[in-house]
C-alpha cells in the first residue's frame, strides 16, 4: 500500500523571516510539504488556484486588498483548501471575523511551534483550530458581538441554550443537564444542536472547548439586565 501524501501547504506572509522560519519548522515533518509561497492578498489567491493547496497557512496583515476578503474568495474558488491565519494580533474580534470569513483555525505566532503544526493536522482532518489563548476572546466576540460588528448576524443564544453552555462548561453530562434543568434528554440534545447551528461550531466537542473557555453570557441577558436597570 502507497503511504498517503502529506499535507500540501500554500505559505502566505509578507515577511521572509516568517516564511523561512515556516518552511524550516514544517520540513521536519514528512507528513507535512509546503507547495507555494505569497506576500500580498492577491498572490494568495493566484497561489491557491495553481498548486491547490489542502491548508493555506495566512497572515492577517499583508499588501493587497483586504485579507477577509481574499480569505472568502479563497474558500469560494477553492473550497478543498482550509485556511489557518497565522498571526501575531490576537485580536478576537479579527480572530471571530477570520472563522465568519471562512478560515478554519487561528495559531498566534509567539504560540508553540508545535502548535501551528498541530492546527494545520486538525483543519486538513476537518476540525476546527482555535489557539488556546485566543478561545475566551472568540467566545466573548461571538456571544456579545455589537450591533455595528461585522458578526451581527450571529442569532443570540436563549437563556435555556446559555444555561446548556454554562452546564457544559461545569462538566455536566446530557443526562446530568436534563435532570439540572428539569428536561429531557432529547430536548438537551436539541439546544446542543441550535447552540452549534447559531456559533458555527461542528462538534460537541466544539461547544465544550467555548463553553470552558470563559464565562458565557448572552446579548438577550445583557437586554434584560439594562431594562431592569432603566426601570429601578
Amino acid at each position: 500500500m502507497n503511504p498517503p501524501l502529506p499535507i500540501q501547504i500554500l505559505i502566505a506572509d509578507d515577511h521572509d523571516v516568517v516564511r523561512a522560519g515556516l518552511r524550516a519548522l514544517l520540513g521536519r515533518y514528512p507528513d507535512i510539504a509546503v507547495v507555494g509561497e505569497a506576500i500580498t492578498t492577491d498572490e494568495l489567491l493566484s497561489e491557491a488556484a495553481r498548486a491547490s493547496p489542502d491548508v493555506a497557512v495566512v497572515d492577517l496583515r499583508m499588501p493587497g486588498g483586504e485579507i477577509f476578503e481574499a480569505i472568502r474568495n479563497l474558500r469560494e474558488s477553492s473550497p478543498r483548501t482550509k485556511v489557518v491565519v497565522f498571526t501575531a494580533y490576537d485580536d478576537a474580534r479579527d480572530a471571530a471575523v477570520a472563522f465568519r470569513s471562512g478560515a478554519q483555525g487561528f495559531v498566534l505566532k509567539q504560540s508553540p511551534g508545535g502548535d501551528i503544526v498541530e492546527a494545520i493536522r486538525w483543519v486538513h482532518a476537518g476540525r476546527r483550530y482555535i489557539d488556546d489563548a485566543m478561545a475566551a476572546g472568540i467566545m466573548q466576540v461571538l456571544l456579545d458581538a455589537p450591533d455595528a460588528s461585522a458578526l451581527a448576524d450571529a442569532p443570540p443564544l436563549s437563556e435555556r441554550e446559555a444555561r446548556v453552555l454554562d452546564l457544559v462548561a461545569r462538566g455536566y453530562t446530557g443526562p446530568q443537564i436534563a435532570v439540572e434543568m428539569g428536561v429531557r434528554v432529547g430536548t438537551v440534545e436539541s439546544y446542543r444542536h441550535r447552540i452549534r447551528k447559531k456559533l458555527g461550531l461542528k462538534s460537541r466537542a466544539e461547544i465544550t472547548q467555548f463553553a470552558q473557555a470563559g464565562h458565557v453570557r448572552t446579548r438577550e441577558r445583557r437586554r434584560v439586565q439594562s431594562h431592569g436597570s432603566r426601570k429601578s
